[in-house]
């Protein structure tokens, strides 16, 4: 049966349903980035904790800074993916919430913390080779 353009919200609820399980998906997904989020730091506080210990031979901290900087070109992976995802879920919620006359989900924020995420994820990786390679002798 066709839907007319101006009928009511409620009187759609395959599109309702859709909204509501893409928000859903949504918002498991940003839980889980962010449990990613928090595991990388982690893991690196443990590695540069390990790294500047004093007692680990020099080229032990230097496999550990390399391993950071490895660490965090695929936590900026990682990042980026999800930027990428979060975008294409933002077109398919908002097609759906123009088709409901409802207002559009803001998806800015999880946008902003995956950008500055992976900003610091860069400058972790620049930080920790330079460390490897300029600063452990």
């Amino acid at each position: 049966m066709a839907h007319s353009p101006k009928e009511p919200a409620a009187e759609r609820p395959e599109l309702i349903m859709q909204w509501q399980v893409a928000l859903a998906v949504y918002q498991h997904h940003f839980d889980l980035f962010l449990k990613a989020v928090f595991l990388y730091f982690a893991i690196v506080g443990a590695l540069a904790g390990f790294i500047y210990k004093g007692n680990l031979p020099i080229a032990s901290q230097k496999t550990l800074s390399v391993l950071i900087g490895l660490l965090s070109i695929v936590a900026m992976l990682g990042c980026w993916m999800s930027r990428q995802w979060v975008k294409k879920l933002r077109v398919l919620v908002d097609t759906v919430a123009r088709e409901l006359h409802i207002q559009e989900f803001p998806f800015n924020g999880a946008l902003s913390v995956a950008g500055l995420f992976a900003w610091t994820a860069g400058a972790l990786t620049i930080l920790a080779l330079i460390n490897a390679y300029w600063f452990i002798r």
